[in-house]
């Protein structure tokens, strides 16, 4: 945001290429917030067209059970500023920080006491903190703001973060119920693609971007079949 020219380079690129942006990232909600230094960000996300605002928890380390009720209100007051500027919040859930799993955010969500709110579905937290493919089939579609694609090996490694940020796989390289998840999701949700992947940075972004949207699309036409 401290980069006028980026900004406007960004904006120029959008406009000319006629693509749309599905979200903003990231704001780590904590009792210490401060939502209104957020306006500029939200504003400009509004002139880019962007749907939603990504909103996590911190880590675990750093969470004690009595700073939850200040960290609602935190997520209430970003809501509200969000609303304001067209942008919905969309809270993402890794098992690694505060909002840990679907359940938890949910229950972020009606604490909030906002009809903002939505929920970020990330295939690789959603399998690393527990979730049931049956949880996302139940949801109702407007709860979802986004359903984020890649593939992990089916057995959790030690270093969750180090896997989320690093250390993910092109969608059906690995062992997630890729399918079977993107058939629990309904059709009208949002399909993004989050794969950061050390082992394949020799390649150029537009190469790495084909892989993606290649496998991507035949996890998503297996799913359909």
């Amino acid at each position: 945001m401290a980069d006028r020219a980026l900004r406007d380079a960004l904006a120029r690129r959008l406009s000319q290429t006629d693509l749309k942006v599905l979200d903003v990232e990231v704001v780590r909600i904590t009792p210490e917030t401060d939502v209104q230094a957020l306006a500029p960000m939200l504003q400009y996300a509004s002139d880019i067209g962007a749907r939603s605002l990504a909103v996590t928890g911190v880590p675990k380390m750093d969470f004690k059970p009595e700073d939850e009720p200040a960290t609602v209100a935190k997520l209430a007051e970003l809501c509200e500023l969000s609303s304001r500027h067209g942008v919905r919040v969309g809270i993402e859930f890794m098992p690694f920080r505060s909002i840990d799993s679907l359940q938890t955010a949910l229950r972020y969500r009606t604490l909030a006491g906002h009809p903002s709110p939505a929920i970020v579905i990330d295939a690789l937290h959603f399998h690393r903190s527990g979730g049931v493919i049956e949880e996302i089939a139940r949801l109702d579609p407007a709860t979802i703001s986004c359903f984020q694609l890649c593939d992990a090996p089916l057995s959790a490694p030690d270093d969750l973060p180090k896997e989320a940020r690093f250390g993910r796989l092109l969608p059906g390289s690995g062992g997630l119920p890729l399918r079977e998840m993107i058939g629990a999701v309904s059709p009208e949700v949002p399909l993004a693609v989050e794969v950061p992947d050390t082992s394949r940075s020799n390649l150029s972004v537009g190469e790495r971007a084909r892989e993606a949207f290649r496998t991507s699309r035949n996890q998503i036409a297996a799913a359909c079949r």
